[in-house]
């Protein structure tokens, strides 16, 4: 099990309160807590899965998994696309929008919690953009544990 700052030993009871704390962040988002969108990177996927999960875990063990340069290439090249679409708006192509971020998850950048930081990107993309999207972030964090699944969203 890994070692967290609340110093809970039973994981089952950690899962839950993760859960929960989690949750509550993501609900933030939407309220009080803003970042900075207008560099879309690594880093800023890194600093949104610190914000989730940074007053369980250690920073040791929210740190990614090491990626090739070739990986790394491929993340920067898919961002600038999210970068690119975003500001094209209301013609935001809704399915490579779903390609773009399901690439996203598939690196695993993250050993825990690569989902929820990714639907909580997401959130904040359509956000910040302003786009014409709705999702059930409640619902989906929650049930989108093995697939991430943009598809459930819903153009206004």
């Amino acid at each position: 099990m890994v070692e967290n700052k609340l110093g809970i030993r039973n994981y089952s009871k950690l899962q839950m309160i993760e859960k929960e704390l989690v949750s509550t962040k993501i609900k933030l988002l939407d309220e009080q807590v803003t970042f900075n969108m207008e560099t879309l990177n690594l880093e800023f996927l890194i600093k949104l899965h610190y914000f989730l999960f940074g007053d369980i875990y250690f920073q040791k063990d929210l740190e990614i998994r090491t990626i090739t340069d070739l990986e790394y290439k491929k993340l920067n090249k898919l961002f600038e696309l999210l970068v690119q679409m975003g500001l094209e708006g209301i013609d935001i192509k809704y399915k490579s929008l779903e390609i773009i971020l399901k690439k996203i998850w598939e690196l695993q950048l993250f050993g825990d919690g690569n989902t929820r930081t990714v639907l909580a990107f997401l959130k904040l993309y359509i956000k910040y953009y302003n786009l014409p999207l709705e999702f059930d972030f409640d619902v989906d964090i929650k049930s989108s544990e093995k697939i991430f699944v943009l598809r459930k969203c819903q153009q206004k």
